[in-house]
Parts: structure tokens; sequence; C-alpha cells
């Protein structure tokens, strides 16, 4: 059985060390937690905060992020194109997102402010709506991408 967690902070965590708990995480708040290369597939983030939290290199498959900001967070190498995509959402703000992917992703209404998106791949992404503000796209692909 998942784990449920509602309105909770979970700050200076270092889960290459302790392990996350699969489950659904609801109005949780994540502050300078280290999640590095390891997975969090098949858990649900919805309505969740992550501050400075290095999600470098993070195995998101089958995970669902609704409604999810991302904020000074790294993030990079990060396969979002795996992540759930029903009612897919989040924004990105002061972000490292280099080489991550959104291949074939459908995600409207997305914001990027600020944030270095580096040979980061849109190709065949459904972009309508979003908004890339002061944003570092050197080398991203946007091969049949629709903004």
């Amino acid at each position: 059985m998942d784990d449920y967690f509602d309105n909770k902070e979970f700050s200076k965590i270092d889960f290459t060390k302790t392990i996350i708990k699969k489950g659904e995480y609801d109005n949780c708040t994540f502050v300078n937690c280290n999640f590095e290369a390891i997975s969090v597939s098949n858990s649900q983030f919805i309505e969740c905060i992550f501050t400075n939290c290095n999600f470098s290199n993070t195995i998101v498959k089958h995970t669902a992020f609704k409604n999810v900001h991302f904020i000074s967070c790294k993030l990079l190498g990060v396969k979002f194109n795996e992540c759930d995509p029903f009612l897919l959402q989040f924004s990105f703000r002061e972000c490292l997102l280099n080489f991550s992917s959104f291949y074939q992703l459908k995600i409207q209404n997305i914001k990027f402010t600020n944030c270095n998106l580096e040979a980061v791949d849109f190709t065949e992404t459904v972009l309508s709506s979003s908004k890339f503000d002061t944003c570092d796209l050197r080398d991203a692909v946007f091969e049949n991408t629709n903004f």
C-alpha cells in the first residue's frame, strides 16, 4: 500500500541516503532536498513546491506532477517525457534544466522563468500558451513542436 502525505514539509533530506516512500504527496513542500539519481517512479506530487532541490538524473517514470512548482532547483537530465501525462502541470522558476527531455508531452500553459534550458529536448511537444521568460535555450530542440 502506498503512503499518503498531506501538507507536510520535508527539509534538508538527502533521499540518496534516506529512502523516499512511494505514495501521494498532497500540498507538500520540499526544501533543500537531494533526489539526485534516485527513483520517484509511480509516486504522485499534487500541488507541491520544491525549493532549492537537486533532481538531477532523477527517474520519474509514471510519476504524476499535478500543479507542481520548482523554484531554484537543479533538474539536469530529467526525462519528464516518462512522467504520467494525466493532468501534468508544473512551472519552473530560476531552475537548471539542461539536458532534460519533454519529448512528445502535452504541457500547455507551462511557465519557465529565468531558467537554463540548454540542450533540452522539446521535440513534438505541445507547448501552447506556454511562456519562456528570460531563459537560456541554447541548443534546445524544438522539432515539430506546437507553440
